[in-house]
């Protein structure tokens, strides 16, 4: 009755704050809100388990020895962790509302850049969070509006809409150049096909990894200028979070499928070739002899033993067709 009792004293003093729910209770309103964050968080968190069974399947031994793999892999990872903490937080939320979770979840759950300016910003942003969350009940009505009024949260979502514009650009540009390199290699019929499977791929590439991470982007900031309730902000920082991840993981993933389906070509093409026919000599010696690339078919002619194959010359020991 402890915890009780101090929110109590605590809304008691504030007006305008609800009391707290009694004990074993709680309110629909923040039921509500943890259900919207548990769907969502799960929701992510089962695409990018699905995400990471493709990025493993398509790998080949050589790609996981690259830093790309394993950056991506950690990436995944991370999300997923940050998905289980939400998870937790959310269900804590709706069973034990007397007991908030203890702000280390909280400053977990935020992802930081390695980047010095968001760093510093994020920092200052995690500061003026921890001094709101000092006090449960009015710690909700604080961080409103310090994510409604406070310039941290904008300064972050521009250095992203920046962050995002840049890396996927020169992501794609790096694809071009490389695919480039592989059509100069190839016949010109191939480089015809390699070409539109070019466009094709940096369409997709470009739609996951750059068109919808910016757009949701644009969108957090859209909605912080428009005053738009911080609980829609709150669902749309969720959902930024793992498609940004998704959109740099399924870029990857693709590009490797592309060049895993482009070596399975050329292995296929090279495997084409006609074989080499091996003449036996009618006095006991095996020799290859002007040998030449023949259709398979000549190689199943038949003939009577003691007799030479059809079209044998014995003075050249060259055959005819």
């Amino acid at each position: 009755m402890a915890p009780y009792a101090s929110a109590l004293r605590d809304t008691q003093a504030i007006p305008g704050v609800p009391p707290p729910p009694p004990p074993g209770l709680n309110y629909i309103a923040p039921i509500r809100i943890a259900v919207r964050d548990l769907l969502i968080a799960h929701s992510f968190s089962i695409l990018l388990l699905s995400l990471l069974i493709a990025l493993l399947y398509f790998s080949t031994r050589h790609s996981r020895r690259q830093p790309i793999f394993l950056l991506n892999v950690f990436t995944i990872l991370l999300a997923l962790a940050v998905g289980g903490l939400i998870d937790y937080q959310t269900v804590q939320t709706m069973i034990a509302p007397l007991h908030p979770t203890p702000l280390s979840f909280n400053i977990a759950i935020g992802v930081v850049t390695p980047r010095l300016a968001r760093i510093v910003n994020l920092g200052l942003f995690i500061k003026a969070l921890a001094d709101a969350t000092r006090d449960p009940a009015t710690a909700n009505i604080l961080i409103a509006r310090i994510w409604e009024y406070a310039p941290y949260l904008k300064i972050e979502w521009f250095a992203q809409l920046f962050d995002n514009s840049y890396a996927s650009g020169f992501f794609l540009y790096r694809l071009l150049l490389h695919n480039k390199e592989t059509n100069r290699v190839m016949s010109r019929k191939t480089s015809e096909s390699s070409f539109a499977d070019t466009i094709r791929t940096l369409l997709w590439v470009a739609a996951t990894n750059f068109v919808v991470p910016v757009l949701f982007s644009l969108a957090q900031i859209i909605v912080v200028y428009r005053g738009v309730d911080v609980l829609i902000v709150n669902d749309i920082v969720l959902v930024n979070t793992s498609v940004a991840v998704i959109g740099v993981v399924f870029a990857t993933v693709w590009a490797g499928t592309e060049h895993w389906a482009s070596d399975q070509s050329r292995t296929a093409l090279n495997g084409s070739e006609p074989s080499r026919i091996v003449f036996q000599n009618p006095l006991g010696d095996s020799y290859v002899d002007n040998a030449e690339e023949l259709p398979y078919a000549h190689q199943q002619q038949t003939h009577e033993p003691g007799e030479s194959p059809v079209g044998w010359n014995s003075g050249n020991r060259t055959p005819k067709y």
